[in-house]
């Protein structure tokens, strides 16, 4: 049977196709994965950085009703941690942000499958008191040991002391860097 070239480059080209994937598949199978990579074990360093939106919610004592605040915020987040097994964090964490100005507290988080992770954390805002935040986010592998990612982060924080019964609520979008 006499083949065409048509023919003739299509065969070359399967059997060009067939070769790459053959090596590298073999390549895959023979490479074995670095202990500790992609796992979150051990130390645990995140960097949040974003904004969104903020807003006073505060009971007006003259008459009786409730106000709402608008703001805008944003600012940057660290955590430094560790997860004494894997998949969960025990972390402190500091924040340099608008409206909240400082705060410090600890938290503890999660990963699930798919390298999403669910955080909780409770602490002491300089402006506004005590907090309380929930972020959900989800990162992707950059290296071994190093992920990138988003996460929206929930916080409700106690009465400004300047506006007594007042509660601040936060919601962020943060760009995430974490070495785990």
């Amino acid at each position: 049977m006499r083949l065409t070239s048509a023919g003739s480059a299509f065969a070359a080209c399967l059997l060009c196709v067939s070769i790459a994937t053959a090596s590298q598949k073999a390549e895959q199978a023979s490479s074995s994965p670095t202990p500790g990579a992609e796992t979150h074990d051990g130390f645990l360093f995140r960097v949040m950085a974003g904004g969104g939106y903020a807003g006073l919610y505060q009971k007006k004592a003259s008459t009786d009703k409730w106000d709402w605040t608008h703001l805008g915020g944003g600012g940057v987040n660290l955590s430094f941690g560790g997860s004494p097994v894997n998949n969960l964090s025990l972390y402190f964490e500091t924040a340099l942000n608008f409206p909240q100005l400082f705060a410090a507290g600890f938290g503890i988080g999660g990963y699930v499958a798919g390298n999403v992770f669910i955080d909780g954390s409770i602490g002491y805002s300089f402006m506004v008191n005590e907090y309380a935040a929930l972020t959900l986010g989800k990162e992707w592998w950059t290296s071994d040991e190093w992920g990138l990612g988003l996460a929206l982060r929930e916080t409700v924080a106690g009465a400004l002391p300047r506006f007594p019964g007042g509660v601040m609520m936060t919601t962020f979008l943060f760009f995430t860097a974490t070495y785990n």
